[in-house]
C-alpha cells in the first residue's frame, strides 16, 4: 500500500544519495514534525542529510502580504 511505497522511496532515495554523492544534492523540505517522522523512517536517511536548517513559520501579517502579492499578481482584490 501507500506506506509500503513510500518506505521503498526512502529506500531508492537513501541508496541514490549514497551511489551519487559526488555530484548529487538532494534537499528535502517539511514541517519539523513531517521531517522528524520521515528521518526516523530510515536509520540511514538522517546521515545523508547532515545540514538541517529550520526557518521560522510566517507571522499571520506575513502571510497577508503574501496573499496580496499573489491576489495582485492575478489581478485580484480583496473588498473591505
Amino acid at each position: 500500500g501507500e506506506i509500503e511505497l513510500g518506505r521503498e522511496a526512502i529506500n531508492v532515495l537513501v541508496d541514490m544519495c549514497y551511489a551519487h554523492r559526488d555530484d548529487l544534492v538532494v534537499v528535502l523540505a517539511g514541517y519539523d514534525r513531517a521531517m522528524a517522522e520521515l528521518f526516523d523512517a530510515n536509520a540511514g536517511l538522517a546521515s545523508r542529510f547532515p545540514h538541517k536548517f529550520a526557518f521560522p513559520d510566517y507571522t499571520p501579517s506575513e502571510l497577508g502580504e503574501i496573499a496580496e502579492i499573489k491576489l495582485r499578481a492575478s489581478r485580484f482584490r480583496l473588498a473591505d
